[in-house]
């Protein structure tokens, strides 16, 4: 049991020292969109192969509205300067659920995002499916009604959720970001949680053996104590 208790205690540590977002979403298939402006439209692809990315991300200024998508949207590039002053406080990926053919017998997803607990931040993410971003292209009548996809978009958005007072520093610039995408195994456990789980359980199957000679071992001292004092009684 002390060390079921201690798998369990660093496994709070390792997660106190961060916070966490998560948003989990389904794999369908939707209509295929063929946007223009995604075909030069450079975001981080998150895939099987590839399912992780650290970034820094601008947190808006307090009282900064985070629902309204970036109106430039078409001409945002995470990769240049100037571009990224268009749309300053959010992170496009592209989540590419079907390309290699791993995840094709996963239905749901997780996409989780993480950040320093010492940086007061509140975060939006939202998945987007191609066709909800036609409106941003050139030609948003360009749609294939034959063909599918299960290509999906993510938004990610944060907002500075500290307190400030006349005599406070500026606010960071950047806030570090660890984003990982994840299939969801039967549809609840993530993998990064699955090796946990089954030290709890290797742990749990071992001391059960252990357990029971323990149990025999107090019963045979507590009948001998019983068997004790009835010979004792006997006497008196």
């Amino acid at each position: 049991m002390r060390l079921l208790g201690l798998v369990i205690f660093l496994w709070s540590v390792a997660h106190v020292l961060g916070n966490t977002e998560i948003v989990n979403f389904e794999a369908q298939e939707t209509v295929s969109v063929d946007l223009q402006f995604t075909r030069s439209w450079y975001v981080p692809v998150l895939h099987s192969g590839s399912s992780t990315l650290i970034w820094n991300l601008t947190a808006t200024p307090v009282g900064f509205s985070t629902s309204d998508i970036c109106p430039s949207l078409g001409k945002w590039r995470p990769d240049d300067a100037e571009s990224m002053k268009l749309c300053p406080h959010e992170l496009w990926l592209a989540l590419d659920l079907e390309s290699d053919g791993h995840w094709k017998n996963f239905n749901k997803f997780t996409l989780r995002l993480s950040w320093p607990a010492f940086f007061p931040t509140d975060v939006s993410m939202k998945i987007y499916d191609p066709i909800d971003l036609a409106a941003f292209s050139e030609n948003p009548q360009s749609i294939s009604s034959h063909a599918t996809s299960r290509l999906k978009y993510a938004r990610l958005r944060l907002s500075f959720a500290g307190v400030l007072s006349p005599s406070a520093p500026p606010v960071p610039d950047g806030v570090p970001i660890f984003i990982i995408l994840e299939p969801l195994f039967f549809g609840v456990l993530m993998p990064s949680v699955i090796p946990t789980i089954l030290a709890i359980v290797v742990i749990v199957v071992l001391g059960i053996p252990t357990g029971i000679k323990i149990n025999s071992y107090l019963q045979k001292i507590a009948q001998l104590a019983r068997q004790n004092m009835s010979t004792s009684r006997k006497s008196d």
